[in-house]
């Protein structure tokens, strides 16, 4: 009996040791990263730091900031991400897993989320990584005027807008063009380009409006100041950016409709290119150039050339051996260029010679 006790210790006292050892096997490091995002309406890139954990991007104006849709987001495939349930849109149908795009997803998929303000996010691997996801949204304001003069002074914080019009103008009778102050789909109270004011609206004083941003539940008050200026005409400034066999042009003091347009210098007919026009401010492509070439311009409004220029195409440069037709053989490697010629294209066949043949051969497909 006094045995059959002593071995009952034993093993008790062996579970005892087991039960009292520590898991001292550490676990992998496994970096939770949020790699890439896109969303509808997005301007840009997005901006990934990886010392602070921020990821932050910009979207237009005419999007929702309380129910933006991921098109695309990519994250360490091993994590598990974590948003917070209360800014889904619709929790049990947002995706469980990244994705490069909608396409990827089931049909029923909601990929909506509450990004009015920042948002943090926790990436779980081993180990939990915490991110924030902040979305500036980028309001596109603009004010035109009849006989406007300059572009005119925004300022988003104070809400007051400064214009300055030609100096022979009536401030009483101040035709409105565009006054988009809550941006591309916001609204004004009063609306001074509405038929009620067709024959002009009264900035003999400063004047109050009420500003709506699109999907916002309240107005603000903005203050709008209209000066005359000394000059009578508003000046046109174009300049343009020339490429191999297209150009840029952009303008800016431009008030009134107008057209742009183009051809070979002391060519016959002119050529009229799509005018693209914000505020006081076009941008025009003009495209099917020749290299190397000469062109004249000119911005015509009411029948009238208030601006002209000249500017010439870049020479076309051809590319390095871009036929890739110039081979030769050292040894049994293969390279793109001719023999004692200086290398611009390379492979990888310095690194298939030294276990087979070059992979890369010249042909004549």
């Amino acid at each position: 009996m006094r045995m059959k006790l002593g071995k009952l210790f034993a093993v008790l006292a062996a579970f005892l040791l087991v039960g009292c050892m520590e898991n001292d096997i550490p676990y992998p490091i496994i970096f939770g990263e949020l790699e890439d995002i896109e969303v509808q309406g997005m301007i840009g890139e997005p901006h990934i730091n990886t010392t602070e954990r921020v990821l932050s991007f910009t979207v237009s104006d005419t999007v929702d900031m309380r129910a933006l849709r991921l098109t695309r987001l990519l994250y360490t495939g091993e994590a598990k991400l974590n948003i917070p349930s209360e800014k889904l849109v619709n929790p049990s149908k947002f995706p469980s897993a990244p994705f490069a795009s909608v396409a990827d997803l089931p049909a029923d998929a909601d990929t909506r989320v509450n990004l009015s303000s920042p948002v943090q996010v926790v990436l779980s691997t081993y180990q939990d990584y915490t991110w924030t996801i902040q979305v500036n949204q980028l309001v596109e304001r603009h004010v035109l005027l009849d006989g406007q003069v300059g572009d005119a002074v925004i300022d988003p914080v104070t809400r007051q807008v400064v214009v300055y019009v030609k100096k022979s103008a009536d401030l009483r009778k101040i035709k409105v063009k565009s006054f988009a102050l809550g941006g591309l789909k916001g609204t004004v109270t009063p609306d001074p380009c509405s038929a009620l004011y067709a024959d002009g609206y009264d900035f003999s004083t400063w004047q109050k409006f009420y500003v709506q941003q699109a999907f916002q539940e309240t107005a603000s008050e903005w203050q709008v100041f209209v000066y005359k200026s000394d000059q009578d005409a508003p000046e046109v400034n174009s300049s343009v950016f020339a490429r191999t066999v297209s150009a840029t042009l952009t303008a800016t003091g431009v008030t009134t409709d107008c057209t742009v347009e183009y051809r070979k210098q002391q060519a016959g007919s002119w050529n009229q290119a799509a005018v693209q026009k914000s505020g006081t401010k076009l941008t025009v492509e003009m495209e099917k150039l020749l290299p190397a070439s000469a062109y004249e311009y000119r911005v015509v409004a009411d029948g009238q050339t208030v601006d002209e220029g000249t500017f010439k195409t870049v020479e076309a440069t051809p590319l390095t051996d871009g036929g890739l037709d110039n081979w030769h053989m050292d040894g049994k490697l293969w390279n793109p260029w001719n023999q004692g010629g200086t290398s611009f294209w390379d492979t990888g066949n310095k690194g298939a010679t030294t276990i087979a043949s070059s992979n890369s051969v010249p042909t004549d497909d």
